[in-house]
């Protein structure tokens, strides 16, 4: 229905740049992205949509959970028009879509700062137990290791990120040997 509305031109959809493809819906498996202009005809279009959607599946869609993103171009009351029309009051923005930033700005270090976070708590918790050099080296490699591996395949991590996180798993494994640091 998304699709045949783009077709027929009353939904605009997104470009990332001039020669590229216009996007309108982009589908997981569970989560839909719809693409769009704020202007109040194609919202009401969208709207219609997926409340023919819920009439024929049967399924709901849960306007709590569901987010909004805005271009910056956007004035404020469009803003506030287009959640009111549809209902959706959570920003994408500020948010996370399957544990990874939506949004990454400017700052790549500031938007994965989760992971040296996530690591440094795990770390600090494997310090306070009194585990073999064996058990370290599991937990490092099995844990450790493991925490940016996901945001990895997903995104291109910044060196000094990485070698931030691999300079807090050495000083945990040093710093655990005791005076015998050879």
């Amino acid at each position: 229905m998304i699709q045949k509305s783009a077709n027929e031109g009353k939904v605009q959809g997104c470009r990332i740049c001039t020669q590229a493809p216009t996007i309108t819906p982009l589908l997981f498996a569970d989560d839909s992205f719809l693409f769009y202009r704020s202007e109040i005809e194609e919202v009401m279009e969208v709207k219609a949509i997926l409340q023919n959607y819920e009439l024929h599946s049967g399924q709901a869609i849960n306007l709590q959970k569901s987010g909004i993103y805005f271009n910056s171009n956007v004035r404020v009351d469009k803003q506030e028009e287009v959640k009111n029309v549809l209902g959706v009051y959570n920003d994408l923005s500020t948010g996370k879509y399957l544990g990874l930033p939506s949004l990454i700005g400017r700052s790549k270090k500031t938007a994965f700062n989760f992971l040296k976070d996530r690591l440094w708590s795990k770390l600090q918790g494997w310090a306070a137990k009194s585990l073999s050099k064996a058990g370290k080296v599991v937990l490092l490699r099995t844990i450790a290791q493991t925490i940016p591996s996901y945001a990895m395949s997903c995104f291109l991590l910044l060196k000094s990120l990485c070698a931030e996180l691999e300079r807090m798993m050495n000083n945990y494994w040093w710093r655990s040997q005791g005076t015998n640091r050879k």
